[in-house]
């Protein structure tokens, strides 16, 4: 059609009825007589005539644009392929991927050259290549319904250009490098839409990476305006970190280590560190472990319950030493509570323990965070010497009081900045 224009000549297309078909006669047969004299040789003979005596039906029409040159549809009032049913990104590139295996099958050969397919599009599962196609069906969508003139005027300084597949893309100045093309020139996504928020969604649940990181890799192959305003908004603290109460009334507790200790001149042994952090006022309290038996973990609580208070609630992992010390705990109230005696007192102070999802350790970031800061000053303090046990629980209670006059806030550098407030004023002040 493309060539025929070029000639001058106009390409019209129209509805006509069944009897004027000419392809109906390779599908239902002609005799050799009917054949010689049918008009599937020249068309329908109406088209001979003057368009004024077509008939009404035929409803001719122009085509602006030559069909081939941009495969993916175009929607005018949708800005995505079932926003409401696919909250995942990979679920629309399947949903996007199942047309387009569908129209390959269809036209084999057309979309080959256009799209380069050349694997086997009769199998179940979906290829790479049908994935990375439905990605630019998604962008392609998109573009075509949320950019218009106005927004495209606003973009000037992002030297979007359209690709061979009329994609918009953002040509950067590492076009000379030898990153590939997705990164050099990577597709445009606009800012605070639909699929831009399925794109960092589906990159940052990937080990839920840190802002520069999910940044990174989402710019691999989309480019985002203002990209760092839309990371992925952090649900509301839970309220026993937000709420006043007193020093180690809510805390979260876990265990680091092994440590290796000296047990004799020519022996070692190993211990566990044990972190309990408050957390309202980030205080630490840190302890040594000679193992991790569900007793040795009792003997910690007990030392931790005699120096600070009995809390109110425990937030640690699903580990089974914490499980089983927690049910030895009960079992020990649960007799206690026989005693009349001391019913009354114990009754207040009943522990609300919590654990975090399982396979889920960012959860426990209050007290990992720290457990990294802990370690670094050991290494520092110890190198690598191998202490006794008196000598690690002596350096664990002192970085233990370093790590509880750390700063909260930011030091302002200013002759008039206000005391620095710390996690031991707290306990003292």
């Amino acid at each position: 059609m493309t060539s025929l224009e070029k000639s001058g000549y106009q390409v019209q297309f129209g509805h006509i009825s069944s009897e004027w078909n000419p392809a109906d006669c390779a599908t239902r047969g002609l005799d050799k007589q009917s054949l010689s004299n049918h008009f599937w040789w020249n068309g329908p003979s109406f088209l001979r005539d003057s368009s004024e005596t077509w008939e009404k039906t035929y409803k001719a029409v122009t085509i602006e644009k030559a069909l081939g040159q941009g495969f993916i549809p175009q929607y005018a009032d949708q800005e995505h392929v079932s926003s409401e049913k696919n909250s995942r990104l990979r679920l629309s590139l399947h949903s996007s991927s199942c047309p387009t295996r569908e129209a390959t099958k269809i036209s084999r050969m057309r979309l080959s050259r256009l799209w380069c397919i050349d694997h086997n599009i009769d199998s179940n599962s979906l290829s790479g290549t049908e994935i990375a196609i439905a990605s630019k069906v998604l962008v392609k969508q998109h573009q075509l319904s949320c950019l218009n003139p106005q927004i495209m005027k606003s973009l000037h300084h992002l030297n979007l250009r359209e690709d061979e597949d009329g994609i918009l893309r953002c040509y950067r100045r590492m076009g000379n490098s030898a990153l590939k093309s997705s990164a050099k020139c990577p597709m445009f996504v606009l800012q605070k839409s639909w699929l831009s928020q399925l794109i960092i969604e589906d990159c940052h649940s990937k080990g839920h990476p840190s802002t520069s990181h999910t940044m990174a890799n989402i710019r691999q192959y989309y480019w985002i305006p203002k990209l760092r305003s839309q990371y992925p908004e952090q649900s509301g603290l839970p309220s026993r970190r937000v709420q006043r109460s007193r020093p180690f009334a809510h805390v979260g507790l876990d265990y680091f280590g092994p440590l290796t200790i000296s047990l004799t001149s020519d022996t070692t042994g190993k211990c566990y560190g044990c972190i309990i952090i408050c957390m309202v006022t980030r205080l630490i309290h840190l302890d040594v472990a000679t193992d991790l038996s569900t007793t040795a973990f009792l003997h910690v609580l007990r030392r931790f319950f005699a120096r600070r208070g009995v809390p109110v609630s425990i937030t640690n992992d699903n580990s089974p030493t914490f499980t089983l010390g927690e049910t030895v705990l009960e079992d020990c109230r649960r007799n206690i509570r026989s005693d009349p005696t001391i019913s009354r007192m114990i009754s207040d102070r009943e522990i609300e323990w919590k654990y975090i999802t399982p396979y889920a350790p960012w959860q426990g970031g209050v007290y990992e965070r720290l457990i990294r800061s802990v370690k670094l000053i050991l290494y520092k303090t110890l190198g690598k010497k191998t202490p006794s046990y008196e000598e690690l629980s002596t350096a664990v209670i002192e970085i233990e009081a370093m790590l509880n006059t750390r700063p909260l806030l930011y030091v302002d550098s200013g002759p008039n900045a206000e005391q620095i407030l710390r996690p031991i004023d707290f306990l003292q002040n």
